[in-house]
Order: C-alpha cells, then sequence, then structure tokens
C-alpha cells in the first residue's frame, strides 16, 4: 500500500511516521529546534532518502507537519537564505499559501 501524504497539515502519527523504513534508516539534517508556530515550539528537519522537509511539534506532542519535498541542494539553499527568523508560519507560507490546519484526529 503506497503511503498518502499532504502537505501543510498538523497530523499525529509522527513517531510511527519517523520509524518507517525508509525514514528510520535515513540521514537526517537538522534546522533548529525552536520553530515557532503560535504558542508552540516545532523542530525542523530534513529527511535524505524521501526529500521530505518537514517540522515535528516539541514533546510531549506526536504530530508534525510534511512541509514539502526538496532535493539536498535545494534545502540547503532555502535555509542559507532563510531570513524570517524561526517562524514556522512564513516557512510554511513559502510552501503554501493557506495556513497550517488540523487534520482530523482520531478521538
Amino acid at each position: 500500500m503506497q503511503e498518502t501524504i499532504t502537505t501543510g497539515k498538523i497530523v499525529s502519527g509522527y513517531r510511527a511516521w519517523m520509524q518507517e523504513n525508509k525514514r528510520a534508516a535515513s540521514n537526517v539534517l537538522e534546522f533548529g529546534a525552536w520553530w515557532r508556530l503560535d504558542t508552540t515550539y516545532w523542530r525542523v528537519a530534513w529527511i535524505e532518502t524521501t526529500s521530505e522537509l518537514y517540522a515535528a511539534e516539541q514533546k510531549p506532542s506526536d504530530r508534525y507537519i510534511v512541509l514539502t519535498w526538496l532535493d539536498k541542494k535545494e534545502v540547503n539553499e532555502l535555509m542559507k537564505k532563510w531570513f524570517d527568523g524561526n517562524n514556522l508560519s512564513a516557512l510554511l507560507h513559502r510552501f503554501a499559501p493557506e495556513p497550517p490546519t488540523q487534520a482530523a484526529l482520531p478521538t
């Protein structure tokens, strides 16, 4: 079964998502752990094997957002030229003009 990933949506299941083989064995580039979205803090990173740039909410949360897919050169250029501090909302807006949304989570 092929995985469907929606960008720009806050979803639950970060730990399980990261444990999938293609991500668990990959190199990860970290871009800081103090990105802010409203009143919460997030860590931004890029996964080499999947080319996913994502944000994971600080613990104890299990939520994450896939921001976009970029190759290594593109992600390095983006972050080298990033000028808006640790504003996760601005980074999200860079890839999707709509604000991040909370996906339906299981209750």
